[in-house]
Protein backbone atom coordinates (compact mmCIF):
# COMPACT_ATOMS: atom_id res chain seq x y z
CA UNK A 1 0.00 0.00 0.00
CA UNK A 2 1.34 3.53 -0.98
CA UNK A 3 2.45 5.29 2.14
CA UNK A 4 3.54 2.78 4.19
CA UNK A 5 6.14 3.47 7.24
CA UNK A 6 8.42 0.57 8.23
CA UNK A 7 9.21 0.89 11.29
CA UNK A 8 11.55 -2.04 12.10
CA UNK A 9 10.66 -5.09 9.53
CA UNK A 10 6.73 -4.41 9.12
CA UNK A 11 5.37 -1.90 7.24
CA UNK A 12 2.41 -0.01 8.72
CA UNK A 13 -0.11 1.37 6.83
CA UNK A 14 -0.78 5.45 7.22
CA UNK A 15 -4.36 5.52 6.81
CA UNK A 16 -7.25 7.34 8.92
CA UNK A 17 -9.70 4.67 11.08
CA UNK A 18 -12.97 6.41 8.34
CA UNK A 19 -10.56 5.69 5.65
CA UNK A 20 -10.39 2.15 6.38
CA UNK A 21 -13.47 1.12 7.06
CA UNK A 22 -14.30 2.11 4.03
CA UNK A 23 -11.70 -0.16 2.17
CA UNK A 24 -12.78 -2.93 4.69
CA UNK A 25 -16.78 -2.74 3.48
CA UNK A 26 -15.56 -2.36 -0.31
CA UNK A 27 -12.68 -5.21 -0.26
CA UNK A 28 -12.40 -6.72 3.10
CA UNK A 29 -9.54 -8.38 4.17
CA UNK A 30 -7.41 -9.53 6.85
CA UNK A 31 -6.80 -6.40 9.90
CA UNK A 32 -3.91 -7.13 11.89
CA UNK A 33 -3.05 -3.91 14.77
CA UNK A 34 0.99 -4.18 15.50
CA UNK A 35 2.39 -2.30 18.89
CA UNK A 36 5.43 -3.07 20.20
CA UNK A 37 4.82 -6.22 21.75
CA UNK A 38 4.23 -7.14 17.99
CA UNK A 39 6.87 -5.98 17.09
CA UNK A 40 9.57 -8.23 19.66
CA UNK A 41 7.77 -10.87 18.59
CA UNK A 42 8.29 -10.44 14.87
CA UNK A 43 11.84 -10.07 15.63
CA UNK A 44 12.14 -13.88 16.30
CA UNK A 45 9.38 -15.59 14.90
CA UNK A 46 9.47 -16.84 11.31
CA UNK A 47 6.17 -17.87 11.10
CA UNK A 48 4.54 -14.74 12.85
CA UNK A 49 6.68 -12.61 10.34
CA UNK A 50 5.60 -13.86 7.62
CA UNK A 51 1.56 -13.92 8.07
CA UNK A 52 1.96 -10.66 9.14
CA UNK A 53 3.29 -9.98 5.58
CA UNK A 54 0.58 -11.54 4.25
CA UNK A 55 -1.96 -9.40 6.17
CA UNK A 56 -4.64 -6.90 3.86
CA UNK A 57 -3.75 -3.79 6.73
CA UNK A 58 -1.43 -3.23 9.22
CA UNK A 59 -2.64 -0.42 11.10
CA UNK A 60 -0.95 1.39 14.53
CA UNK A 61 -1.78 -0.23 17.96
CA UNK A 62 -0.04 2.15 19.79
CA UNK A 63 0.61 5.83 20.87
CA UNK A 64 4.52 4.62 21.13
CA UNK A 65 4.45 3.40 17.43
CA UNK A 66 3.60 7.13 16.60
CA UNK A 67 5.65 8.88 18.73
CA UNK A 68 8.72 6.16 17.07
CA UNK A 69 7.37 7.06 13.66
CA UNK A 70 8.13 10.79 14.41
CA UNK A 71 11.41 9.69 15.64
CA UNK A 72 12.24 8.19 11.84
CA UNK A 73 10.80 10.99 10.23
CA UNK A 74 7.78 9.49 9.07
CA UNK A 75 5.09 9.94 10.80
CA UNK A 76 1.56 7.71 11.14
CA UNK A 77 -1.26 10.16 10.64
CA UNK A 78 -3.62 7.96 13.59
CA UNK A 79 -3.42 5.68 16.39
CA UNK A 80 -6.02 2.34 15.15
CA UNK A 81 -6.20 0.21 18.37
CA UNK A 82 -8.12 -2.72 17.89
CA UNK A 83 -10.30 -1.73 20.80
CA UNK A 84 -11.17 1.58 19.22
CA UNK A 85 -11.57 -0.07 15.67
CA UNK A 86 -13.99 -2.54 16.80
CA UNK A 87 -16.38 -0.45 18.24
CA UNK A 88 -16.25 2.00 15.32
CA UNK A 89 -16.54 -0.92 12.73
CA UNK A 90 -19.52 -1.92 14.70
CA UNK A 91 -20.82 1.24 14.46
CA UNK A 92 -20.56 2.19 11.23
CA UNK A 93 -22.24 -1.37 9.86
CA UNK A 94 -24.54 -1.32 12.47
CA UNK A 95 -27.62 0.17 10.05
CA UNK A 96 -26.19 -2.72 7.34
CA UNK A 97 -28.44 -5.52 8.08
CA UNK A 98 -26.07 -8.11 5.93
CA UNK A 99 -23.00 -7.26 8.26
CA UNK A 100 -22.94 -10.10 10.41
CA UNK A 101 -20.88 -11.28 12.70
CA UNK A 102 -19.00 -13.70 14.88
CA UNK A 103 -17.29 -13.10 18.22
CA UNK A 104 -14.52 -15.52 19.20
CA UNK A 105 -12.67 -15.43 22.34
CA UNK A 106 -12.24 -14.18 25.91
CA UNK A 107 -12.80 -16.83 29.24
CA UNK A 108 -16.00 -18.76 29.35
CA UNK A 109 -19.23 -16.71 28.75
CA UNK A 110 -17.41 -13.38 28.71
CA UNK A 111 -17.81 -13.02 24.70
CA UNK A 112 -21.70 -13.70 24.87
CA UNK A 113 -21.89 -10.57 27.78
CA UNK A 114 -19.98 -8.99 24.95
CA UNK A 115 -22.35 -10.36 22.26
CA UNK A 116 -25.56 -9.24 24.50
CA UNK A 117 -24.09 -5.37 25.03
CA UNK A 118 -23.31 -4.94 21.46
CA UNK A 119 -26.59 -6.08 20.04
CA UNK A 120 -28.04 -3.76 22.65
CA UNK A 121 -26.21 -0.79 21.32
CA UNK A 122 -26.71 -1.27 17.84
CA UNK A 123 -30.17 -1.89 18.20
CA UNK A 124 -30.22 -5.31 16.30
CA UNK A 125 -28.45 -9.09 16.23
CA UNK A 126 -25.53 -7.95 14.31
CA UNK A 127 -23.01 -10.34 16.41
CA UNK A 128 -24.89 -13.37 15.25
CA UNK A 129 -23.00 -15.71 17.63
CA UNK A 130 -19.81 -15.90 19.60
CA UNK A 131 -18.11 -18.46 21.58
CA UNK A 132 -15.00 -18.29 23.97
CA UNK A 133 -12.72 -21.52 23.04
CA UNK A 134 -11.47 -23.59 25.85
CA UNK A 135 -7.21 -23.25 26.45
CA UNK A 136 -5.16 -24.38 24.06
CA UNK A 137 -7.57 -25.40 21.91
CA UNK A 138 -5.16 -24.23 18.36
CA UNK A 139 -3.24 -27.46 19.24
CA UNK A 140 -6.80 -29.34 18.76
CA UNK A 141 -7.17 -29.87 15.38
CA UNK A 142 -11.30 -31.59 16.39
CA UNK A 143 -11.83 -28.82 18.34
CA UNK A 144 -10.84 -25.99 15.48
CA UNK A 145 -13.16 -27.79 13.15
CA UNK A 146 -15.78 -27.64 15.21
CA UNK A 147 -15.51 -23.90 15.41
CA UNK A 148 -15.06 -23.69 11.92
CA UNK A 149 -18.08 -25.50 11.32
CA UNK A 150 -20.38 -22.92 13.70
CA UNK A 151 -18.76 -20.13 12.43
CA UNK A 152 -20.11 -21.27 8.81
CA UNK A 153 -23.17 -22.17 10.23
CA UNK A 154 -23.69 -18.77 11.69
CA UNK A 155 -23.59 -17.16 8.02
CA UNK A 156 -21.31 -14.56 9.73
CA UNK A 157 -19.57 -12.01 7.31
CA UNK A 158 -17.13 -10.81 9.83
CA UNK A 159 -14.72 -12.44 12.34
CA UNK A 160 -13.62 -10.85 15.34
CA UNK A 161 -11.23 -12.75 16.99
CA UNK A 162 -9.46 -11.70 20.33
CA UNK A 163 -7.36 -14.88 21.76
CA UNK A 164 -3.87 -12.59 21.68
CA UNK A 165 -0.74 -12.44 19.46
CA UNK A 166 0.21 -14.55 17.83
CA UNK A 167 -2.39 -17.08 18.18
CA UNK A 168 -4.99 -15.27 17.15
CA UNK A 169 -3.14 -13.87 13.93
CA UNK A 170 -2.10 -17.90 13.34
CA UNK A 171 -5.09 -18.97 13.39
CA UNK A 172 -6.65 -16.67 11.06
CA UNK A 173 -4.04 -17.38 8.09
CA UNK A 174 -4.32 -21.35 9.02
CA UNK A 175 -8.37 -21.85 8.98
CA UNK A 176 -9.14 -18.55 6.98
CA UNK A 177 -9.41 -20.44 3.49
CA UNK A 178 -12.48 -22.60 5.77
CA UNK A 179 -14.26 -19.76 6.13
CA UNK A 180 -16.40 -19.54 3.36
CA UNK A 181 -18.24 -16.29 4.21
CA UNK A 182 -16.17 -14.52 6.05
CA UNK A 183 -14.85 -11.52 4.37
CA UNK A 184 -13.45 -9.61 7.02
CA UNK A 185 -11.22 -10.84 9.72
CA UNK A 186 -10.34 -8.63 12.61
CA UNK A 187 -7.73 -9.64 15.49
CA UNK A 188 -8.53 -7.36 18.15
CA UNK A 189 -6.63 -9.17 21.12
CA UNK A 190 -8.41 -7.85 24.89
CA UNK A 191 -10.99 -6.17 23.06
CA UNK A 192 -13.62 -8.28 23.61
CA UNK A 193 -13.05 -8.73 27.30
CA UNK A 194 -13.66 -4.95 27.55
CA UNK A 195 -17.18 -4.92 25.24
CA UNK A 196 -18.13 -7.64 27.96
CA UNK A 197 -17.52 -5.11 30.75
CA UNK A 198 -14.81 -7.51 32.03
CA UNK A 199 -11.78 -5.69 32.18
CA UNK A 200 -11.71 -1.96 32.40
CA UNK A 201 -9.88 -0.03 29.44
CA UNK A 202 -7.20 3.19 30.47
CA UNK A 203 -8.73 6.22 31.07
CA UNK A 204 -7.86 8.29 27.85
CA UNK A 205 -5.56 10.77 29.18
CA UNK A 206 -3.14 7.74 29.60
CA UNK A 207 -3.89 6.52 26.30
CA UNK A 208 -3.30 9.91 24.72
CA UNK A 209 0.21 10.37 26.66
CA UNK A 210 0.75 6.76 25.33
CA UNK A 211 1.39 4.58 28.52
CA UNK A 212 -2.06 2.36 28.61
CA UNK A 213 0.39 -0.34 28.90
CA UNK A 214 1.78 1.62 32.35
CA UNK A 215 -2.53 1.09 33.42
CA UNK A 216 -2.51 -2.69 32.21
CA UNK A 217 0.93 -3.65 33.68
CA UNK A 218 -1.03 -2.64 37.70
CA UNK A 219 -4.11 -4.36 36.24
CA UNK A 220 -2.11 -7.17 35.49
CA UNK A 221 1.16 -7.56 37.04
CA UNK A 222 1.20 -11.19 37.29
CA UNK A 223 0.84 -11.83 33.38
CA UNK A 224 2.36 -8.71 31.68
CA UNK A 225 5.04 -7.63 33.80
CA UNK A 226 7.78 -10.18 31.98
CA UNK A 227 6.33 -8.79 28.27
CA UNK A 228 6.64 -4.39 28.89
CA UNK A 229 9.88 -4.93 31.44
CA UNK A 230 11.82 -7.28 30.11
CA UNK A 231 10.51 -8.67 26.65
CA UNK A 232 9.58 -5.78 24.94
CA UNK A 233 12.34 -3.02 26.40
CA UNK A 234 14.54 -3.84 23.40
CA UNK A 235 12.59 -2.41 20.68
CA UNK A 236 14.02 0.80 21.79
CA UNK A 237 17.34 0.28 21.12
CA UNK A 238 16.27 -1.37 17.37
CA UNK A 239 14.53 1.59 16.52
CA UNK A 240 17.93 3.58 17.37
CA UNK A 241 19.66 1.62 15.01
CA UNK A 242 16.94 1.66 12.35
CA UNK A 243 17.14 5.55 12.76
CA UNK A 244 21.08 5.17 12.49
CA UNK A 245 20.45 2.92 9.36
CA UNK A 246 21.87 0.04 11.05
CA UNK A 247 18.82 -2.13 11.75
CA UNK A 248 19.54 -5.32 10.35
CA UNK A 249 16.34 -7.42 9.42
CA UNK A 250 15.61 -10.45 11.31
CA UNK A 251 16.53 -14.19 10.13
CA UNK A 252 19.98 -12.82 8.35
CA UNK A 253 22.37 -10.45 8.72
CA UNK A 254 22.12 -7.43 6.61
CA UNK A 255 25.44 -8.21 4.57
CA UNK A 256 23.49 -11.69 4.28
CA UNK A 257 20.19 -9.60 2.62
CA UNK A 258 22.30 -6.91 0.61
CA UNK A 259 24.50 -9.42 -1.64
CA UNK A 260 21.04 -11.99 -1.61
CA UNK A 261 19.16 -8.90 -2.90
CA UNK A 262 21.65 -7.19 -4.53
CA UNK A 263 22.27 -9.33 -8.01
CA UNK A 264 18.90 -10.99 -7.86
CA UNK A 265 16.95 -7.12 -8.22
CA UNK A 266 19.60 -5.61 -10.49
CA UNK A 267 19.14 -9.20 -12.73
CA UNK A 268 15.23 -8.05 -12.51
CA UNK A 269 15.55 -4.47 -13.72
CA UNK A 270 17.95 -5.33 -16.45
CA UNK A 271 15.39 -8.16 -17.54
CA UNK A 272 12.55 -5.62 -17.08
CA UNK A 273 14.76 -2.80 -20.08
CA UNK A 274 14.73 -0.79 -16.66
CA UNK A 275 18.30 -0.51 -16.18
CA UNK A 276 21.24 -1.33 -18.94
CA UNK A 277 23.65 -4.28 -18.20
CA UNK A 278 26.66 -1.44 -17.10
CA UNK A 279 23.95 0.36 -14.70
CA UNK A 280 24.46 -2.86 -12.76
CA UNK A 281 27.54 -3.71 -12.64
CA UNK A 282 28.36 0.42 -11.99
CA UNK A 283 25.62 -0.60 -8.93
CA UNK A 284 27.18 -3.67 -7.63
CA UNK A 285 30.89 -1.99 -7.72
CA UNK A 286 29.70 0.89 -5.25
CA UNK A 287 28.19 -1.65 -2.98
CA UNK A 288 32.27 -2.83 -2.41
CA UNK A 289 32.59 0.59 -1.06
CA UNK A 290 29.61 0.47 1.24
CA UNK A 291 28.16 -2.83 1.82
CA UNK A 292 25.80 -2.39 3.81
CA UNK A 293 24.02 -0.06 1.57
CA UNK A 294 20.90 -1.81 -0.84
CA UNK A 295 21.33 -1.61 -4.41
CA UNK A 296 17.78 0.09 -4.57
CA UNK A 297 19.37 3.13 -2.54
CA UNK A 298 22.07 3.31 -5.14
CA UNK A 299 19.64 3.15 -8.08
CA UNK A 300 17.58 5.82 -6.29
CA UNK A 301 20.13 8.25 -5.67
CA UNK A 302 21.73 8.13 -8.91
CA UNK A 303 18.16 9.43 -10.48
CA UNK A 304 17.92 6.13 -12.72
CA UNK A 305 14.55 4.90 -11.45
CA UNK A 306 11.93 6.22 -8.75
CA UNK A 307 12.12 4.48 -5.04
CA UNK A 308 8.48 3.20 -6.03
CA UNK A 309 9.71 1.30 -8.89
CA UNK A 310 12.76 -0.45 -6.96
CA UNK A 311 9.90 -1.55 -4.19
CA UNK A 312 7.71 -3.00 -7.25
CA UNK A 313 10.40 -4.89 -8.31
CA UNK A 314 12.48 -5.76 -5.43
CA UNK A 315 9.48 -6.25 -2.98
CA UNK A 316 5.70 -6.55 -4.49
CA UNK A 317 6.40 -8.36 -7.91
CA UNK A 318 8.23 -11.35 -6.16
CA UNK A 319 5.41 -11.33 -3.72
CA UNK A 320 2.80 -12.59 -6.48
CA UNK A 321 3.51 -15.86 -6.95
CA UNK A 322 2.49 -16.04 -2.97
CA UNK A 323 -0.83 -14.85 -3.63
CA UNK A 324 -3.93 -15.93 -5.45
CA UNK A 325 -5.60 -12.02 -6.00
CA UNK A 326 -4.78 -10.72 -9.05
CA UNK A 327 -5.52 -7.26 -10.44
CA UNK A 328 -5.76 -5.52 -13.92
CA UNK A 329 -2.38 -4.74 -15.40
CA UNK A 330 -2.55 -1.07 -15.16
CA UNK A 331 -3.10 -1.52 -11.62
CA UNK A 332 0.53 -3.11 -11.80
CA UNK A 333 2.13 -0.37 -13.97
CA UNK A 334 0.35 2.37 -11.77
CA UNK A 335 1.72 1.01 -8.65
CA UNK A 336 5.52 0.52 -9.77
CA UNK A 337 5.31 3.97 -11.19
CA UNK A 338 5.51 3.07 -14.93
CA UNK A 339 1.98 4.65 -15.54
CA UNK A 340 0.37 7.82 -14.57
CA UNK A 341 -2.85 7.99 -13.70
CA UNK A 342 -4.12 10.50 -17.26
CA UNK A 343 -2.37 7.47 -19.11
CA UNK A 344 -4.32 4.90 -17.83
CA UNK A 345 -7.52 6.62 -18.77
CA UNK A 346 -6.38 7.50 -22.45
CA UNK A 347 -5.28 3.59 -22.97
CA UNK A 348 -8.79 2.45 -21.34
CA UNK A 349 -10.38 5.11 -23.63
CA UNK A 350 -8.88 4.06 -26.64
CA UNK A 351 -8.75 0.17 -26.56
CA UNK A 352 -12.46 -0.27 -27.84
CA UNK A 353 -11.79 1.81 -30.86
CA UNK A 354 -7.82 -0.06 -31.11
CA UNK A 355 -9.18 -3.52 -30.54
CA UNK A 356 -5.51 -3.94 -28.54
CA UNK A 357 -5.11 -5.03 -25.21
CA UNK A 358 -3.61 -2.79 -22.49
CA UNK A 359 -0.51 -3.36 -22.52
CA UNK A 360 -0.05 -3.64 -26.27
CA UNK A 361 -1.59 -0.22 -26.43
CA UNK A 362 1.27 1.37 -23.13
CA UNK A 363 4.06 -0.05 -25.53
CA UNK A 364 2.94 1.65 -28.85
CA UNK A 365 2.95 4.85 -26.84
CA UNK A 366 6.25 4.31 -26.09
CA UNK A 367 5.09 4.79 -22.22
CA UNK A 368 6.07 0.85 -21.19
CA UNK A 369 9.04 -1.12 -22.95
CA UNK A 370 8.20 -4.39 -24.14
CA UNK A 371 10.26 -5.60 -22.19
CA UNK A 372 9.49 -3.91 -18.76
CA UNK A 373 5.87 -5.72 -19.85
CA UNK A 374 6.70 -8.96 -20.35
CA UNK A 375 8.84 -9.13 -17.31
CA UNK A 376 5.86 -8.37 -15.02
CA UNK A 377 3.19 -10.50 -17.44
CA UNK A 378 5.84 -13.32 -16.49
CA UNK A 379 5.01 -13.09 -12.61
CA UNK A 380 0.78 -13.24 -13.89
CA UNK A 381 1.41 -16.46 -15.93
CA UNK A 382 -1.77 -16.92 -18.12
CA UNK A 383 -2.84 -20.04 -16.55
CA UNK A 384 -2.79 -17.80 -13.41
CA UNK A 385 -4.53 -15.12 -15.00
CA UNK A 386 -7.23 -17.20 -16.39
CA UNK A 387 -7.72 -19.88 -13.48
CA UNK A 388 -8.45 -16.07 -11.32
CA UNK A 389 -9.98 -13.96 -14.31
CA UNK A 390 -13.30 -16.46 -14.64
CA UNK A 391 -14.85 -16.84 -11.33
CA UNK A 392 -13.96 -13.17 -11.05
CA UNK A 393 -15.67 -12.04 -14.18
CA UNK A 394 -18.51 -14.99 -13.87
CA UNK A 395 -19.06 -13.75 -10.68
CA UNK A 396 -19.35 -10.06 -11.78
CA UNK A 397 -21.78 -10.72 -14.35
CA UNK A 398 -24.00 -12.31 -12.94
CA UNK A 399 -24.10 -10.08 -10.19
CA UNK A 400 -24.65 -7.48 -13.10
CA UNK A 401 -27.74 -9.42 -14.10
CA UNK A 402 -26.17 -10.15 -17.63
CA UNK A 403 -25.51 -14.12 -17.21
CA UNK A 404 -27.90 -16.34 -15.00
CA UNK A 405 -26.42 -19.25 -12.15
CA UNK A 406 -26.42 -21.50 -15.19
CA UNK A 407 -24.63 -20.15 -17.81
CA UNK A 408 -21.69 -19.66 -15.49
CA UNK A 409 -21.40 -23.18 -14.81
CA UNK A 410 -21.46 -24.11 -18.35
CA UNK A 411 -18.70 -21.92 -19.14
CA UNK A 412 -16.71 -23.02 -15.96
CA UNK A 413 -17.20 -26.58 -17.52
CA UNK A 414 -16.76 -25.85 -21.04
CA UNK A 415 -12.70 -24.02 -19.52
CA UNK A 416 -11.77 -27.27 -18.33
CA UNK A 417 -11.88 -28.93 -21.50
CA UNK A 418 -9.91 -26.18 -23.12
CA UNK A 419 -8.29 -24.35 -19.83
CA UNK A 420 -5.81 -22.09 -22.22
CA UNK A 421 -9.15 -19.97 -23.59
CA UNK A 422 -10.66 -17.27 -22.00
CA UNK A 423 -13.91 -16.75 -19.89
CA UNK A 424 -15.28 -13.94 -22.13
CA UNK A 425 -14.31 -15.84 -25.01
CA UNK A 426 -16.74 -18.34 -24.53
CA UNK A 427 -19.47 -16.03 -23.48
CA UNK A 428 -18.86 -14.11 -27.09
CA UNK A 429 -18.84 -17.07 -29.11
CA UNK A 430 -22.42 -18.36 -27.40
CA UNK A 431 -23.59 -15.44 -28.34
CA UNK A 432 -24.70 -13.93 -24.97
CA UNK A 433 -22.98 -11.14 -24.71
CA UNK A 434 -21.05 -8.79 -27.29
CA UNK A 435 -17.47 -8.28 -26.84
CA UNK A 436 -17.34 -4.62 -25.70
CA UNK A 437 -19.63 -5.51 -22.74
CA UNK A 438 -17.30 -8.57 -22.18
CA UNK A 439 -14.45 -6.12 -22.07
CA UNK A 440 -15.73 -3.23 -20.21
CA UNK A 441 -16.65 -5.56 -17.23
CA UNK A 442 -13.28 -7.72 -17.37
CA UNK A 443 -10.47 -5.04 -18.00
CA UNK A 444 -12.32 -1.54 -17.44
CA UNK A 445 -14.52 -1.84 -14.64
CA UNK A 446 -12.30 -3.19 -12.03
CA UNK A 447 -9.40 -0.20 -13.31
CA UNK A 448 -11.70 2.43 -12.19
CA UNK A 449 -10.91 1.95 -8.64
CA UNK A 450 -6.77 3.39 -9.79
CA UNK A 451 -8.87 6.49 -11.27
CA UNK A 452 -10.54 9.08 -9.32
CA UNK A 453 -11.93 10.75 -13.04
CA UNK A 454 -15.23 10.20 -13.91
CA UNK A 455 -17.43 10.66 -16.19
CA UNK A 456 -21.27 10.59 -16.99
CA UNK A 457 -23.31 7.45 -15.75
CA UNK A 458 -24.20 7.32 -20.00
CA UNK A 459 -20.44 7.37 -20.76
CA UNK A 460 -20.05 4.03 -19.09
CA UNK A 461 -23.31 2.27 -19.87
CA UNK A 462 -22.78 3.32 -23.75
CA UNK A 463 -18.69 2.05 -23.46
CA UNK A 464 -20.53 -1.54 -22.06
CA UNK A 465 -22.36 -1.58 -25.13
CA UNK A 466 -25.38 -1.09 -22.68
CA UNK A 467 -26.85 1.79 -23.95
CA UNK A 468 -26.61 3.52 -27.56
CA UNK A 469 -26.45 6.70 -28.20
CA UNK A 470 -29.96 7.04 -29.17
CA UNK A 471 -31.29 5.71 -25.95
CA UNK A 472 -28.97 8.12 -24.26
CA UNK A 473 -29.99 11.23 -26.38
CA UNK A 474 -33.78 10.46 -24.90
CA UNK A 475 -33.01 9.73 -21.34
CA UNK A 476 -30.97 13.48 -21.47
CA UNK A 477 -33.96 14.91 -22.84
CA UNK A 478 -36.65 13.88 -20.61
CA UNK A 479 -34.38 13.94 -17.39
CA UNK A 480 -35.73 17.47 -16.87
CA UNK A 481 -39.70 16.66 -17.11
CA UNK A 482 -39.71 13.66 -14.94
CA UNK A 483 -37.59 14.88 -12.74
CA UNK A 484 -35.49 11.60 -12.21
CA UNK A 485 -31.81 10.19 -12.25
CA UNK A 486 -30.19 9.37 -16.04
CA UNK A 487 -29.87 5.33 -13.91
CA UNK A 488 -33.87 5.40 -13.45
CA UNK A 489 -34.70 6.70 -16.42
CA UNK A 490 -33.08 3.54 -17.97
CA UNK A 491 -34.20 1.17 -16.03
CA UNK A 492 -37.83 2.16 -15.97
CA UNK A 493 -37.87 2.17 -19.67
CA UNK A 494 -36.33 -1.29 -19.78
CA UNK A 495 -33.15 -0.62 -21.53
CA UNK A 496 -30.57 -1.42 -18.39
CA UNK A 497 -31.44 -3.87 -15.75
CA UNK A 498 -31.60 -2.01 -11.44
CA UNK A 499 -28.73 -4.99 -11.29
CA UNK A 500 -26.55 -4.06 -13.60
CA UNK A 501 -26.86 -0.58 -12.76
CA UNK A 502 -25.92 -0.93 -9.19
CA UNK A 503 -22.90 -3.09 -10.42
CA UNK A 504 -21.39 -0.44 -12.29
CA UNK A 505 -22.39 1.78 -9.42
CA UNK A 506 -20.85 0.33 -6.87
CA UNK A 507 -17.57 0.76 -8.92
CA UNK A 508 -18.18 4.34 -9.30
CA UNK A 509 -18.84 5.40 -5.88
CA UNK A 510 -16.11 6.54 -3.43
CA UNK A 511 -17.98 4.72 -0.51
CA UNK A 512 -18.54 1.19 -2.68
CA UNK A 513 -19.45 -1.42 0.19
CA UNK A 514 -21.36 -3.87 -1.81
CA UNK A 515 -18.80 -6.77 -1.79
CA UNK A 516 -19.43 -7.03 2.32
CA UNK A 517 -22.93 -6.05 2.49
CA UNK A 518 -24.27 -8.02 -0.72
Amino acid sequence: MANDINILNIPINNISKTQLLKRLGSRGGVVFTPNVDHLMKLQKDPDFYGIYQASTYRVCDSKILIYASKFLGQPIKEKISGSDLFPAFYEYYKNHEKVTIFLMGAAEGVAQRAQENINKKVGRKMIIDSYSPPFGFEKDELECQRIIDRINQSEATVLAIGVGAPKQEKWIAKYRSQLKNIKVFLAIGATIDFEAGEKGRSPQWMSNMGVEWLHRLFSEPKRLWKRYLIEDLPFFWLLLLQRLKLYTPPFSTREEFVNWESPRLGQLLKKAGLLSADQVNTVLELQKQEPGKRFGDFVVELGWLEGETIDFFADYLPQLGLSKQRYPLGYYLYKAKLLDESQINLILEEQNELKLRFGEIAVIKGWVKQQTLDTVLDYLTQQEFINWESPFLGEILRKAGLLTGDQVHTILERQKQEPGKRFGDFVVELGWLEQDTIDFFADYLPQLEQTQHRYPLGYYLCKAKLLDESQINLILEEQNELKLRFGEIAVMKGWVKQQTLDTVLDYLTQEFEDSLVA
